[in-house]
């Protein structure tokens, strides 16, 4: 014989169960969100090192081109 207190009982119990089984689907999505940021924060740094590296070579490199020898005497 079923009760209204049995039901309330099971109804309560089935809702910590969800509840819970929810908490777990929100703590497996933050974890496996994470690698990703992280991933794509790796990526951004490394780009910008790569750039920040091309910019100094080509400080480097640009005055050489843009200095021409001066030509002196006959040609």
């Amino acid at each position: 014989m079923s009760t209204y207190y049995g039901q309330n009982d099971l109804a309560n119990t089935h809702r910590r169960k969800l509840e819970c089984e929810a908490e777990q689907q929100r703590l497996a999505a933050s974890v496996s969100a994470s690698p990703k940021r992280n991933v794509l924060k790796l990526a951004i740094t490394k780009l910008g090192v790569l750039l920040v590296g091309l910019g100094t070579w080509m400080k480097q490199v640009e005055p050489v081109e843009q200095s021409p020898t001066p030509v002196t005497g006959k040609l």
